[in-house]
């Protein structure tokens, strides 16, 4: 019989590892290889569209039990993820690097000009800031409320706040894990906590869980509509340059937009595969049984 569950966890499952490697490589792109080349304006997409990575990946560490099914795998997935972790956070970092500040306001739809189609470069460093921006953040009362609310670890940054709120619930996502590790041992030590206790503990588990999901929908809610108020601005500005009346960024054919479509097939297979093992679709003969 098909388990609903199972479906729906190896789909988000799916899409996790494939938004890991696409974000990984983004990333290492954006860090290394292009980041003096490309405006203002296509870093703060980047950036946004790896916060849309580590959203999904929080979603699937939260709520997928088969997560840790595979150690060596989970394990794998931790270690890539944190560097996805780290890459996006060094990258929103370095958005407050210098004193000019880094353009990340969606400007009003009658501005024309904006420092936000100037090169990224002008207004970075060289230099790691993520350390520098997470003290800065952490530094105080009044500096984590402006961090959290206004999204200001001393540079308007797009996300930091939910890198934040993200990076502080991977970690306990983690401390979860190896709580639930502990509690799953427990009987074989012939201990068992009092029904009190457990009741509390299944009540907390799913303020965590809710916790969880809701942190990765605001994540990509807010995510998904700065990039596309930035995508429309840039549209009717004039400066992005038309092919034939069409922008060149709404083109399915390019690199940028084919690879990760065709990347979202990985998602069909896992689907396929799941439902293909389940006899309610798939029932196999008097002979196999």
């Amino acid at each position: 019989m098909l388990n609903i569950t199972d479906v729906l966890e190896t789909l988000v499952l799916s899409c996790s590892d494939q938004q890991i490697f696409t974000g990984a490589a983004y990333s290492i792109t954006l860090r290394y290889l292009k980041g003096c080349n490309i405006s203002a304006y296509h870093y703060n997409i980047v950036a946004n569209m790896l916060l849309l990575t580590c959203a999904t990946h929080l979603a699937a560490v939260t709520v997928a039990r088969n997560y840790w099914k595979y150690p060596l795998v989970a394990l794998f997935r931790i270690v890539v993820t944190i560097g996805v972790y780290l890459s996006t956070g060094l990258l929103l970092s370095n958005q407050g690097a210098i004193a000019e500040g880094f353009p990340t306001e969606v400007p009003d739809a009658n501005v024309t000009e904006s420092l936000m189609i100037l090169s990224a470069a002008c207004f970075q460093s060289d230099a790691s800031h993520l350390a520098t921006s997470l003290a800065q953040s952490l530094s105080g009362t009044e500096a984590f409320k402006d961090a959290l609310i206004n999204s200001n670890p001393g540079n308007k940054i797009h996300g930091w706040n939910h890198y934040l709120v993200m990076l502080f619930f991977f970690v306990l996502t983690i401390i979860v894990e190896a709580g639930r590790f502990a509690y799953r041992i427990l009987p074989t030590l012939r201990f068992r906590p009092p029904s009190q206790a457990r009741r509390v503990m299944e009540y907390v588990f799913g303020i965590y869980l809710v916790g969880g999901i809701g942190i990765a929908w605001w994540t990509v809610v807010d995510s998904t509509i700065y990039i596309s108020s930035l995508r429309n601005w840039v549209h009717s500005s004039g400066w992005m340059e038309l092919n034939g009346g069409g922008n060149p960024e709404d083109d399915p054919t390019s690199f940028g937009q084919l690879v990760p479509m065709l990347l979202v097939v990985l998602t069909v297979f896992s689907f396929v595969q799941i439902v293909s093992d389940k006899d309610h679709f798939f029932p196999q003969s008097q002979d196999q049984k």
